[in-house]
C-alpha cells in the first residue's frame, strides 16, 4: 500500500510539472508569436520549422504557405544589386552569429521598399542534439526614411548657407584690409574673430555636404597607385607654418630610399592627412608631431603621434562618430574651433578605400597616436 501511495504522489508531481512546462512553453510561444521582428527558425535542410505572427503579416501568407518551405523561397534579401543568400550564414561555428545591416526585403504584398537588419544565430539543443538556425529581421524602414529626410534637410541647409557665408567673408576681408579707412587694433581683433567664426561655419557647411554625398553614394573616388610618403611630404609645408606659429615641430619619419606605394584617391588622402595633422596641431601646445610611414603586410601604414593634451579613456569612443566632440566646456569650445565631423568623414573615406583607421592615447595630458592604412593592391580589382 505505501508503494502505491508513493507512485501516486510521483505521478501527481509529474503531472503538475508537465503542466508547468506546458504553461511556460505556451507563454514563450505567445511572446515569440507577437514580437515585432520577423523571427524564423530553419532546420539543416533549410526548411522553416517555426515562425511568428510578424512573418505572416509581412509576407501576407497563411501558416501552411510558410511551414516546411525553403527559407530562400520565402525570404528574399538584396544588398544593392546583389542577392543575399541567408543559407551561407547558417550552421557555422560562429559563437556570435552574423549581423548584416541595411538590406532590402522583397515582399510581393507591400508597396514601397522595406529595409531590414539581418541577424543569424546557430542554436544547438543539448538534450535532443538538434541544431537549428535562428533568423531575425528587424524592420528599419521608418528609421531610414527619417535619416534620409534629415540628410536632405542638412544638404539643403548647407547649400543655402554657402552663399551668405561667402558674402560675409568677402566684406569682412575688405574691412580687415582697411579698404574703407583705418581701423584700430581692437577693431581689427574683433573683425579677425568674426572671420575665424565664418571660416569655422564654412568648414561645417562643407563637412555637412561631404557627409550628405558620402551617405547617398555620390562621392567619387579616383583610385590610383601613389607613393604615400611623397604625397604627405609634399603637403606638409603649409602645416609647418601653423606649427611654427605655435612653437611646435612636425617631423616626417621613413626610409626616403624606399617607395611606399598604395592605392588611394589622391585628394582624399591629402584631406585625411590634413585633417588628422590639423587636429594634432590644435591640441598640442608644446613638443610636436611625428609622422611615420611604414610598410606592413598588404598595407602602407601612416602613424601620427603628438605630444598634445591626449584623450581620456572614457572619451575615446566618441571619436570617428558624427559630431563626436570631446570638449564639453564653453571655454574649450571657444578656444578650439571644430565641427566634430572631420574624423567621421576621415573614417568613411578610409573605409571606401579599403583601409582602416584607429587611435590610442594613454589618457589626458599624455598625447595621442592616430594611424591609418591603405592597401598595396588595387581594391577595385579584388
Amino acid at each position: 500500500m505505501p508503494q502505491n501511495i508513493s507512485i501516486k504522489k510521483i505521478t501527481e508531481q509529474l503531472y503538475i510539472k508537465n503542466l508547468e512546462l506546458l504553461e511556460q512553453r505556451k507563454r514563450t510561444e505567445e511572446i515569440l508569436y507577437n514580437i515585432s521582428e520577423i523571427v524564423i527558425t530553419i532546420d539543416k535542410s533549410y526548411k522553416i520549422t517555426l515562425f511568428n505572427k510578424t512573418t505572416q503579416t509581412t509576407f501576407g501568407l497563411e501558416p501552411e504557405d510558410i511551414l516546411g518551405k525553403n527559407i530562400n523561397d520565402i525570404v528574399k534579401l538584396k544588398q544593392g544589386n546583389r542577392h543575399v543568400d541567408i543559407k551561407r550564414y547558417c550552421f557555422d561555428d560562429s559563437k556570435t552569429g552574423h549581423r548584416i545591416k541595411d538590406l532590402v526585403l522583397e515582399t510581393p504584398n507591400m508597396e514601397g521598399t522595406i529595409y531590414v537588419n539581418l541577424s543569424v544565430f546557430t542554436v544547438k539543443y543539448e538534450a535532443s542534439k538538434k541544431t537549428e538556425c535562428l533568423i531575425t529581421l528587424t524592420n528599419i524602414t521608418e528609421e531610414k526614411i527619417l535619416n534620409k529626410m534629415k540628410d536632405d534637410f542638412l544638404s539643403l541647409a548647407a547649400h543655402e548657407l554657402r552663399t551668405p557665408i561667402t558674402i560675409i567673408k568677402g566684406y569682412l576681408w575688405l574691412l580687415n584690409q582697411e579698404k574703407e579707412g583705418k581701423l584700430t587694433k581692437g577693431q581689427k581683433n574683433y573683425i579677425q574673430t568674426v572671420i575665424d567664426s565664418a571660416d569655422n561655419m564654412n568648414n561645417l557647411v562643407n563637412d555637412m555636404l561631404n557627409i550628405s554625398r558620402l551617405e547617398n553614394g555620390k562621392t567619387q573616388f579616383k583610385i590610383e597607385k601613389l607613393d604615400v610618403y611623397k604625397e604627405l611630404e609634399a603637403n606638409i609645408e603649409g602645416l609647418q607654418i601653423k606649427a611654427k606659429e605655435k612653437g611646435i615641430y612636425i617631423k616626417m619619419k621613413g626610409d626616403t630610399k624606399k617607395t611606399y606605394e598604395a592605392f588611394a584617391d589622391k585628394s582624399k588622402l591629402v584631406e585625411i592627412f590634413l585633417n588628422i595633422i590639423g587636429n594634432s596641431i590644435k591640441f598640442t601646445k608644446q613638443g610636436g608631431i611625428s609622422v611615420t610611414v611604414e610598410s606592413i603586410p598588404n598595407f602602407i601604414k601612416v602613424i601620427i603621434t603628438d605630444t598634445g593634451i591626449g584623450i581620456a579613456k572614457e572619451d575615446q569612443d566618441k571619436l570617428f562618430v558624427k559630431f563626436g566632440r570631446i570638449d564639453n566646456s564653453y571655454q574649450k569650445v571657444a578656444e578650439i574651433q571644430g565641427t566634430g565631423l572631420g574624423l567621421y568623414i576621415t573614417k568613411q573615406y578610409i573605409g571606401k578605400m579599403k583601409g582602416s583607421i584607429g587611435m590610442s592615447s594613454a589618457g589626458a595630458g599624455k598625447g595621442a597616436t592616430f594611424w591609418f592604412t591603405l592597401p598595396k593592391r588595387n581594391p577595385n580589382k579584388d
